[in-house]
């Protein structure tokens, strides 16, 4: 199929609609109307009509003397084909009924045996469903979403799904993303926006429900039997801490992003998660944040002041743990 206006090729009509409301800012259904030379087949009414149709609206339909006429035929035709032979039982109660039914009223068809089997198959593979998702774990929960993707995956690969990237040329994708990006940009300018969203993502750290997979680091789950609890590293880094802190005597337990510390960046409120808060037998905490120092930079020098005044505030020590500190854990923790 070919594009009215710059002639390009597209494969089915789905690209080519696509493409007029993007490009030329114009549906494909208005732009047939316009160009059609058929007319509403209603008496009376000179309006265009798209050539697959008859009629302008559902109006013209029902009220036009061509619809009533074959509509009235139809049914007739219907009724002489339904005598003697051609009615059946209802399903349910046996009352006869026309052919092309198969229930007499609603009640039966509720009432009806197979249809009862039917929802409450339907219900409990539903019911079963939200209470596997309830008491299902973290780890099993991102099991089944993992196999839905795949599935998804599959199904595009082998053609069978497709996807809108496919139907459209480069020119088309690049426009639609510029409008995603000025959409987007309009959004994360509102303050209140922006702050909601960091307060959600840092709660969401904090419960273990976001866990980003750090491809340049090592990252994984460590179990510590001090804590009771699993926790997730990062890097390399954190995991030597870890291991340090579980076979240490003076630690009691310890637990990975406890908590939120607010700062301000450029005058907008922020959210900051720092790493470890330690508990030592003695009672005293020391919270402690692992950084090497060519990550260093002006953001996390104003995290660092934030989490000191934390620690100022809540009778804590604060330590950070650079590439010297990472040699002489036992000095320092």
């Amino acid at each position: 199929m070919n594009c009215p206006k710059c002639n390009n090729s597209f494969v089915d009509k789905n690209g080519l609609s696509y493409h007029m409301s993007i490009k030329h800012d114009m549906k494909l259904k208005n732009w047939e109307i316009k160009h059609s030379n058929k007319l509403c087949e209603k008496e009376g009414c000179l309006n265009k009509v798209h050539p697959s149709k008859s009629y302008c609206s559902r109006e013209c339909m029902f009220n036009s003397l061509k619809y009533k006429e074959r509509m009235s035929q139809s049914s007739k035709c219907r009724w002489k084909s339904q005598k003697g032979k051609n009615y059946r039982d209802c399903a349910t109660c046996g009352k006869k009924i026309q052919s092309w039914k198969k229930y007499c009223s609603h009640e039966c068809f509720s009432k009806n045996e197979e249809v009862r089997k039917i929802r409450s198959q339907r219900a409990s593979k539903k019911s079963s469903l939200v209470e596997w998702w309830k008491n299902a774990s973290k780890e099993e929960r991102r099991k089944r979403n993992k196999k839905v993707s795949k599935t998804r995956k599959e199904l595009i690969s082998s053609g069978e799904i497709r996807q809108w990237t496919d139907m459209v040329s480069q020119e088309e994708k690049d426009i639609v993303y510029k409008k995603l990006s000025q959409a987007l940009k309009k959004i994360w300018e509102d303050p209140e926006k922006r702050r909601f969203q960091s307060e959600l993502i840092s709660q969401k750290i904090i419960d273990g429900e976001l866990v980003r997979n750090c491809t340049d680091f090592v990252s994984g789950w460590f179990f510590s039997q001090k804590s009771n609890k699993k926790m997730y590293y990062r890097s390399s880094w954190e995991l030597k801490v870890l291991e340090y802190l579980e076979k240490s005597n003076k630690v009691r337990f310890f637990d990975t992003e406890p908590f939120a510390i607010d700062y301000k960046l450029e005058e907008q409120a922020k959210k900051y998660v720092p790493d470890i808060l330690i508990t030592y037998v003695n009672g005293s905490r020391c919270l402690c944040e692992i950084k090497p120092e060519f990550f260093f930079n002006e953001i996390t020098l104003i995290k660092i002041e934030a989490a000191k005044k934390w620690c100022e505030e809540n009778h804590a020590k604060f330590q950070l743990v650079s590439n010297n500190e990472i040699e002489n854990l036992e000095s320092i923790l």
